[in-house]
């Protein structure tokens, strides 16, 4: 024993940060798995308290491994980043709003925490501001160890591992609609074969309200137009950016003095006595193409309502609140710039509102 020294001892610990970045449907600031929705792929930042120096932790968001660099990583299938092999220190997290999103939601839900990350509150936003661009916390101190004050910290021992897994951030996402006016041919509700879309149709899309109809003034006009990629068709619209709601697209009456003069919506008939009859249009939130064979889509009929009296209407379509639109349309206006050419992401576009027309 004279001759052994036993207190030559070295510790190691290391401490992370996360954790969910997430669409804010019913942007209440808060996250709760029923009403709200994850989101992939948004790129998140590690930043020093300075807010200029970002911290190299590379996409997989480990300090000290071979692909460390600036970037940030971006959140997994659940929605999750982790910036893991840290020292203790003050650190700002910026995420990158993913596209056709704003943030962050509500800054009131814990303002407490938005203000002071370290007040530890899980699943609430903590993006200051609203922007459509880089958001960022505040500044949020990583120590080491348990601590009374931040109950939501998870501490291994047998790792030497500390872990804050409440810097969260909550997006309110838009949304697009559209599609495709087109001429009838047939009167059966099917965009075929060589029917073609009808260019200079003028729509306007409007909330609807508890009853399905139009309410309150014009939201957004457009008018069809021609898909100019080589080979593109006619009868294009787009209604974008719009928030999650309920919604009602017109086409208006003017066009039946002008573009469409002397046409019938798909289903109108004339009945032996003279009288005039509609057979009832499809929902459109069926999520169906009128391109497909599978399904009669023309989602217009013409109306009487006050206000809209000779216009066709659509029944209501509900966007939102969270990106859960269809995925499968095959009618799409591939001239637009947009990676899914539709104005919004994929999940975030519902491109089956049709109207079809006939002589």
């Amino acid at each position: 024993d004279g001759r052994a020294n036993m207190t030559v001892d070295f510790g190691f610990y290391k401490l992370s940060v996360g954790d969910l970045v997430f669409s804010d449907g019913n942007e209440n600031g808060s996250y709760l798995a029923a009403d709200d929705a994850v989101l992939p792929g948004a790129i998140v930042h590690l930043y020093s308290a300075d807010g200029t120096t970002e911290i190299p932790v590379g996409t997989d968001g480990i300090l000290g491994t071979s692909d460390d660099g600036a970037g940030g990583m971006p959140t997994n299938a659940s929605g999750l980043y982790r910036f893991d092999g840290l020292p203790a220190g003050d650190y700002i997290v910026r995420v990158d709003a993913p596209i056709g999103t704003t943030s962050s939601t509500i800054d009131s839900f814990d303002q407490t925490d938005n203000d002071a990350p370290n007040t530890n509150t899980n699943h609430n936003d903590n993006g200051d501001g609203i922007s459509s661009g880089t958001v960022s916390s505040a500044p949020v101190t990583l120590a080491a160890g348990s601590d009374v004050t931040r109950p939501n910290n998870t501490v291994t021992d047998s790792t030497g591992t500390t872990h804050n897994p409440t810097l969260d951030f909550g997006f309110i996402p838009a949304f697009s609609l559209g599609n495709r006016v087109w001429f009838d041919t047939n009167n059966n509700g099917i965009l075929d074969a060589g029917e073609v879309g009808i260019n200079g149709v003028a729509l306007e899309v409007y909330e609807a309200n508890a009853s399905g109809n139009p309410t309150g003034s014009a939201l957004g006009t457009a008018t069809t137009h021609a898909n100019t990629d080589l080979g593109g068709g006619n009868g294009y619209y787009l209604f974008n950016p719009l928030p999650a709601g309920n919604y009602v697209v017109v086409v208006t009456a003017s066009n039946f003095s002008g573009v469409l003069n002397g046409y019938w919506s798909t289903g109108a008939s004339r009945a032996d006595n003279g009288g005039l009859s509609e057979t009832d249009s499809a929902d459109p939130d069926n999520d169906a193409d009128a391109s497909s064979a599978a399904s009669s889509d023309d989602n217009g009929m013409h109306t009487t309502l006050t206000g809209f009296n000779g216009a066709a209407l659509s029944k209501p379509v509900t966007l939102g609140p969270n990106p859960t639109e269809p995925v499968g349309e095959t009618d799409l206006e591939t001239s637009l710039l947009d990676a899914d050419n539709q104005g919004q992401p994929n999940n975030r576009a519902n491109m089956t509102v049709d109207f079809g027309f006939y002589t």
